[in-house]
């Protein structure tokens, strides 16, 4: 060390002064020949800013905002390693497939089948719950923050809401999802579908698959990683549940065909990135927590960033709860509950990738699955209606206002029986028309096929 360098090698200035000596001045005050009460199992980090305020063997001692940078610039190489790695290990998208492939069943009329069993199932449904529960908590230790006037409980609260707020909220559902058009696993050409594969974090040419949103509010679960840095076993227990959450919520996404394996680790990666980040230089809570003079507003630091942290949150419920509109489709419509034959099928949506698969049937009956999901104003409504007039039965989504994270997909099983005719008309969306039939009545030419989309491909299976 010497000039106006700064100190080289901040854990060597910290090991050096260990000592045994009881003297220990305040905290904003000590010196290098000070740190004599410093404990070797410390918190490294937070001792970092109280080692080097006032080191006399260093001019130029190390300020927080050079603290801060070398620290960034580190964190920022760590965070690119980590995401080039990732890239590489899905590059050519064998592992996807390696792992995607136990869950597809080629030979049965619903390809991924597990996707609506037990617990699979019950997780998918889980995740707005998930995100409430940390919402929620945050949004309580805020308040008894206010009560208590407690600035470091409150920036925990703060750190809490915003990691939910700006990681799976904003960056990962409503600017990746809506906009980067990666397939599906079940919308793929490899496992039945109609597009083509693109290794993540690459764009695609249609789908919401990267990332995973309901994996990334469960490996939030995991901010006690950081809450709790001084409490070790709480801090890693914190981070196993996480893990395990995320994990979990991530197998049952790819038991429906949802996500691949790529989605839910990038989902991890960027839900951890954004939380370190607030944690360490957005709200800067270890040097607060330190007594380090960290420079800012103090009204934005008393009122001006809880009152959006809060608002945020309230937000993210009444977008769970009040702007969330559509369900599961999982329905039969029996063939003879109509009065007649049924000679054609009409389906007509502004959105949704729909599947129509011509079955030999014995019961006579339509069997319908899907979702439909989507976030809108209120007054808006997303719903699925079926109707039969003069031998054609007519289902449709019925859409009204306007949707963010538009996502609607329909599969039917038709008895060939007496149909004549399949018509399909979708504004955007992917059709996927399969013959199961014995006699190949779609290859053979039987049918009459009406298949439109404005925007999406259409493939048959005779295309095969």
């Amino acid at each position: 060390m010497g000039g106006t360098s700064l100190c080289h090698d901040v854990l060597a200035i910290l090991r050096a002064c260990y000592s045994e000596s009881p003297r220990c001045n305040e905290p904003s005050q000590v010196r290098k020949q000070d740190l004599v009460c410093l404990r070797p199992k410390a918190d490294i980090k937070r001792l970092i800013p109280l080692a080097l305020k006032n080191v006399v063997t260093c001019p130029a001692a190390l300020t927080l905002g050079a603290l801060l940078k070398r620290m960034w610039q580190r964190d920022v190489a760590v965070a690119v390693c980590t995401a080039v790695l990732i890239t590489l290990l899905f590059a050519n998208g064998q592992v996807d497939f390696a792992l995607a492939r136990p869950f597809f069943s080629p030979d049965a009329l619903e390809h991924w089948p597990l996707g609506r069993e037990m617990p699979w199932s019950i997780l998918y449904q889980a995740a707005p719950w998930i995100t409430a529960s940390l919402v929620l908590g945050g949004l309580a230790f805020l308040v008894l923050a206010f009560i208590r006037h407690d600035r470091s409980l409150q920036r925990k609260a703060v750190f809490v809401v915003l990691s939910v707020v700006l990681g799976p909220g904003l960056l990962v559902n409503a600017i990746f999802k809506d906009h980067w058009d990666r397939p599906r696993p079940r919308d793929v050409v490899e496992f039945g579908g109609t597009l083509h594969y693109s290794p993540a974090p690459l764009r695609g040419d249609g789908g919401k698959s990267f990332p995973c949103g309901h994996c990334s509010v469960g490996f939030l679960y995991a901010l006690g990683w950081w809450l709790w840095r001084r409490q070790e076993r709480c801090a890693i227990a914190s981070l196993a549940v996480g893990l395990a959450v995320g994990m979990a919520l991530g197998i049952g996404r790819m038991a429906a065909g949802g996500h691949f394996p790529s989605d839910i680790v990038w989902s991890a990666f960027i839900s951890f990135t954004i939380a370190h980040w607030l944690y360490w230089y957005g709200l800067k809570i270890p040097f607060h927590e330190s007594d380090t003079q960290v420079p800012t507003a103090r009204w934005s630091l008393r009122y001006g960033l809880p009152v959006v942290a809060g608002a945020a949150g309230v937000g993210v419920l009444i977008a769970l709860y009040v702007t969330a509109h559509g369900r599961l489709l999982n329905e039969t419509i029996p063939l003879t509950s109509l009065g007649a034959p049924v000679h054609s099928f009409e389906f007509s949506a502004p959105t949704s990738d729909v599947e129509i698969i011509v079955v030999d049937s014995t019961t006579g009956d339509i069997r319908v699955s899907g979702e439909l999901h989507g976030f809108g104003l209120p007054g808006s409504s997303l719903d699925a209606k079926h109707d039969f007039i003069d031998s054609a039965l007519r289902y449709f989504i019925e859409q009204n206002g306007w949707f963010t994270d538009l996502d609607c997909r329909v599969s039917f099983e038709i008895p060939a029986r007496t149909l004549r005719a399949i018509a399909v008309h979708v504004g955007k969306g992917n059709i996927l028309l399969r013959d199961a039939t014995r006699e190949h009545l779609v290859r053979r030419g039987k049918l009459r096929l009406d298949l439109q989309s404005n925007s999406g491909r259409i493939r048959r299976s005779e295309d095969d």
